[in-house]
């Protein structure tokens, strides 16, 4: 009677190793080997799982004649953002926004510099223009501090910390692996990814435009979070600016 319980469970045991033993929400098959580990199949994204779509147009700044290009060659990455505990989108936003903010903080201070230089050049009604002007300038100047303010990243002390507290994060975006889906940019700038119903990052590294930050240097990078219905169509697209 033991022998045939344990030629049942040799049996039995035979059966399930190296066979389908689940399926994941995005369609790969989960293997159980007999060493007791799993292998997830490559099967691309099965239709009936994937019942919505990701998708988007990007691009980048390429020159003042001829405007904005498909950013070919750039990445796209999509994943369940439950799978993701460890990344902090509010840093993202502060980082993404502070950026911003900046570039636009150091236009402006140009532009309060020049009309500076001009008022004191100038006389007569042309100084009162170039000092309107330049209360224009100081006006835009405060309101732009405050929305760095709002940031924490009205020091470039402040702004260097969220970069490098923000870097080490997006690594995961990177390993194009399960749960990671991961695309390229078409000649068009076109992407196409479909997802299940779910709340998801959508990671972009763009090819073309690069940064000066320790986040963007190897290539201007953008995020957003979306929530998306059943066979609902989603668009996340960007443009990549200088």
């Amino acid at each position: 009677m033991k022998n045939v319980a344990s030629l049942f469970l040799f049996l039995a045991s035979s059966f399930i190793y190296s066979q389908e033993i689940a399926t994941t929400e995005s369609g790969r098959k989960v293997i159980l080997n007999k060493n007791g580990t799993f292998t997830y199949s490559k099967d691309p994204v099965e239709t009936y799982f994937a019942t919505s779509i990701i998708k988007g147009v990007v691009t980048y700044y390429f020159n003042k004649y001829q405007g904005d290009k498909p950013d070919l060659g750039a990445t796209v990455v999509v994943v369940d953002s439950a799978q993701v505990k460890n990344f902090d989108y509010q840093l993202w936003k502060n980082y993404h926004f502070a950026s911003s903010y900046r570039n636009i903080y150091e236009m402006t201070k140009t532009r309060y510099d020049n009309c500076s230089f001009l008022y004191k050049k100038s006389k007569g009604s042309e100084k009162e223009k170039y000092k309107a002007d330049m209360e224009n300038a100081q006006q835009d100047l405060d309101k732009y501090s405050k929305e760095l303010e709002k940031y924490n990243a009205e020091t470039d002390e402040k702004f260097k910390n969220i970069d490098k507290e923000l870097f080490p994060t997006l690594f995961q975006f990177q390993n194009g692996k399960e749960p990671f889906i991961e695309t390229t940019i078409d000649n068009n700038g076109n992407y196409s990814i479909n997802v299940p119903a779910g709340v998801y990052y959508v990671y972009i590294k763009s090819k073309n435009r690069k940064g000066y930050t320790i986040t963007d240097v190897s290539g201007k990078t953008y995020i957003d979070k979306v929530k998306v219905a059943k066979n609902q169509n989603k668009n996340v697209s960007h443009n990549f600016t200088l």
